[in-house]
């Protein structure tokens, strides 16, 4: 299967889905099949479940039960924030986006000193590479927190 690229969030939805609908070869129990075999196996790896809550993108803390606000008022909001979720294209909530700012804030700052230490020491250029995956998990951090995913 090809991947589609759309400027728009909703047609890209849309294509997303008809390419889940086209390949059942993998379906889910959602009906939904991802057309990318080895993202299917990392996200069924990740064993995202309910009662779980992702922390800092890479680690997961258990909910309590009995903090859940069960009125028909908080049921009312989550809806709401599913909806909006859903019509923004986004899986994390506001406190995980704020989260990953901050770490990726803190990364920016870190990636930041170890370049200056770098080249202030006349590091070789390979020495210099050690930076990049410093760099790159703050701009992941970065952009994560930015598009909501």
């Amino acid at each position: 299967a090809v991947a589609l690229v759309a400027p728009d969030r909703t047609t890209s939805r849309r294509r997303i889905a008809a390419l889940g609908a086209e390949d059942s070869s993998s379906s889910s129990s959602s009906g939904f099949s991802n057309p990318n075999p080895l993202l299917e196996t990392a996200v069924e790896a990740a064993q995202f479940k309910a009662g779980k809550r992702i922390k800092f993108g890479v680690l997961t803390e258990d909910v309590d039960p009995s903090t859940i606000d069960r009125s028909r008022a908080a049921e009312r909001r989550r809806a709401a924030l599913r909806s909006r979720a859903a019509s923004e294209l986004r899986n994390i909530d506001d406190a995980e986006q704020s989260r990953r700012r901050r770490v990726g804030l803190v990364a920016s700052f870190a990636t930041a000193a170890v370049v200056t230490y770098l080249v202030e020491t006349n590091a070789g250029p390979l020495t210099r590479l050690l930076a990049f995956p410093l760099f790159a998990l703050t701009a992941g951090y970065l952009e994560s927190a930015r598009t909501g995913l």
